[in-house]
């Protein structure tokens, strides 16, 4: 069940390379949509997927990304209006990391995923731009925001059989995200901190795969945190990720 803006690896290359554009967003001023020029990327990738035996497989993975006018949210001071969002773009700036995940079955229906992302993302020549409060800073060296430098996710799940229709099982994931910054400035207000959340989950099967039901609860420990942080002309926002949630689900399976 997804609870925000978890960004990884895709987040930012699911398009790999974007071409010039102009915002599609509200706008006060027609400097707002100034067009932006192409991207340009030159991107590095290796990798390995492997099998250990028939119970345990491991997939591997480092890239290096090489931007230039990399396109991101910048900010624009009107005259009239004051500071408006504007569509700009970073002169240099690179992403490098690596990917590990696995999947293991060492008892029969003991299943286990765990998988990490390590992702490095600066700015690495002089890209000078307003802050959200509308000061002139050169943010040469900051990281992308909504860029966790870790991210972690682990599951977790044990099926047995209860009848010769029925199977029962018992399950739960992890996941952890490093602190971020949802803008460009390090300003402690737009600080997204670091944090790990639980799911569990339980339940009942039918083996045709047609009946399922299952009591589950997200966010088990109640965990506090910001998911999103920005600012809206005079005022700073906040948006948090959803408590703890418990409830029960019945589904069927048409075939």
């Amino acid at each position: 069940m997804a609870r925000g803006p978890e960004l990884d690896r895709d987040s930012w290359n699911a398009d790999l390379c974007q071409s010039g554009s102009f915002p599609l967003a509200p706008a006060a001023s027609t400097a707002q949509f100034i067009p932006v020029s192409q991207e340009e990327l030159l991107a590095y990738e290796a990798g390995i997927k492997t099998k250990i035996g028939r119970t345990f497989q491991i997939n591997a993975s480092a890239f290096y990304y090489d931007y230039t006018n990399k396109q991101i949210g910048g900010t624009y001071i009107d005259p009239v209006f004051g500071k408006l969002s504007k569509l700009v773009t970073i002169p240099e700036s690179r992403v490098y990391g690596m990917e590990l995940s696995a999947d293991w079955r060492p008892l029969p229906g003991l299943t286990l995923s765990p998988s990490v992302t390590y992702m490095n993302t600066g700015i690495t020549g002089t890209f000078a731009n307003f802050t959200p409060q509308g000061t002139v800073q050169d943010f040469a060296g900051e990281s992308f925001p909504y860029a966790p430098l870790w991210q972690a996710n682990g599951s977790a799940e044990y099926e047995w059989s209860v009848s010769p229709a029925w199977s029962a099982f018992v399950g739960g994931n992890a996941s952890y995200q490093s602190r971020t910054n949802a803008q460009l400035g390090q300003a402690p207000i737009y600080d997204l901190k670091a944090y790990t959340l639980v799911d569990l989950r339980a339940g009942i099967e039918s083996k045709s795969g047609a009946y399922r039901f299952s009591v589950w609860g997200t966010n088990v420990f109640d965990t506090f945190y910001v998911i999103k942080a920005g600012r809206s002309f005079d005022f700073d926002t906040r948006t948090t990720g959803m408590p703890a949630r418990y409830g029960v689900s019945l589904n069927y399976r048409f075939r």
